[in-house]
C-alpha cells in the first residue's frame, strides 16, 4: 500500500534568490492562466493535457523564461482546474473560469533536486540552491518522521510564498505492508482515509483494511439504516469504530452509548429517523 505525506519546510532565501523566485512565480502563474484561457475558448472546453500541450507549449516557451518542465507543470495545473470545472458542471453545480493568483510553483524531479538539507530549484535565470530551515533532529516532527526516513521518498514539491516567507511543501510517499483485520492490532482506531470504491472502504492507522464486502453484507442483512450513526457522527468530524457481528449474536461495537442505543431500536424507528434526517433509505 502506498502512503503519501506532505511536509511543509521553510526556506532560507536571500534577497537575490527571492527576486528570482518571485519572477518565476509570476511567469508560472501567467503560463497557467494562458493555458486556461486557451482551454476555455468556444462552447466546448479543452481538458486533454496532450492537446493543450500541443496547442500551447511553443507559445508559452516563447513568451516566458520558464524551464521546459515548469511549462509542462503549469499546463497540468491549468488542465486539472478546467477538468474540475467541467466535472462540477456534470454534477449540476456552478463553476466559473479558473484563474490563478496564489503565489505558487509546482516542481517535480525534472526541475528540482531534493537533498537532505537543501534543494536545487529551476528559476527563470537557471538553478539556485536554497537551504531548509529544519527543526532539531532529535524532536519528533513530520520532518524527522518522513524527510529523515529511508522509507519515504520525496517525489515533488510546491513552492509557496506567504507573509514574506518562502515554503516548500514536499510530497513524499512510501510503500508499506498492510495486515488483514485479524492480524492487525486494534490499539489505534483512527481512520486515516476512506476509499470511495467498494474494494477497500477504509484503512486505519494500524493498516487495517475494512472491505466494502463486509458493509454490503451488513446492509443487506440488517438494512442500510444501521450505518446511520457512523455517518451522522462522521458528518460532525467525529469518527467512531463500526461494530462487527459475531455469528448470529448482537453487533459488537465500541461506539458511544447514543450509537449503541440506535442499534437496539426497532427497524421502524430507524427508518423513521432516517426520514427525519433527510437520508434516503436503500430498498
Amino acid at each position: 500500500m502506498e502512503v503519501r505525506r506532505t511536509v511543509s519546510v521553510k526556506l532560507d532565501v536571500d534577497s537575490n534568490d527571492a527576486a528570482l523566485l518571485r519572477e518565476t512565480v509570476d511567469e508560472f502563474l501567467w503560463a497557467a492562466n494562458y493555458v486556461v484561457d486557451h482551454a476555455w475558448q468556444g462552447e466546448y472546453k479543452t481538458t486533454s493535457k496532450a492537446q493543450l500541450q500541443a496547442e500551447t507549449y511553443d507559445d508559452v516557451r516563447e513568451q516566458t523564461r520558464l524551464h521546459a518542465n515548469l511549462v509542462q507543470n503549469a499546463r497540468n495545473k491549468a488542465a486539472d482546474a478546467v477538468q474540475s470545472a467541467v466535472a462540477r458542471w456534470k454534477q449540476g453545480e456552478y463553476a466559473g473560469k479558473p484563474h490563478f493568483t496564489s503565489p505558487t510553483v509546482v516542481y517535480d524531479k525534472r526541475c528540482a533536486t531534493f537533498h537532505d538539507e537543501y534543494v536545487s530549484l529551476a528559476t527563470v535565470e537557471g538553478r539556485i540552491e536554497v537551504e531548509y530551515l529544519l527543526p532539531a533532529a532529535d524532536r519528533d516532527t513530520p520532518h524527522s518522521r518522513y524527510l529523515d526516513s529511508d522509507d519515504y521518498q520525496v517525489t515533488g514539491a510546491e513552492l509557496h510564498h506567504r507573509d514574506g516567507q518562502w515554503f516548500l511543501h514536499l510530497r513524499t510517499n512510501a510503500e508499506v505492508e498492510s495486515d488483514t483485520p485479524k492480524q492487525a492490532t486494534t490499539g489505534h482506531r483512527t481512520v486515516l482515509g476512506v476509499d470511495l470504491g467498494v474494494n477497500q472502504l477504509a484503512v486505519t492507522s494500524t493498516g487495517t483494511f475494512w472491505s466494502g464486502h463486509e458493509f454490503d453484507h451488513e446492509a443487506r442483512v440488517r438494512g442500510a439504516a444501521w450505518l446511520a450513526p457512523a455517518v451522522w457522527h462522521a458528518g460532525r468530524s467525529r469518527e467512531y469504530p463500526v461494530g462487527r457481528r459475531e455469528g448470529n449474536g448482537p453487533v459488537q461495537t465500541d461506539a458511544p452509548p447514543d450509537c449503541q442505543r440506535y442499534h437496539r431500536r426497532s427497524r421502524r424507528e430507524r427508518v423513521y429517523d432516517h426520514r427525519l434526517r433527510g437520508v434516503e433509505r436503500h430498498p
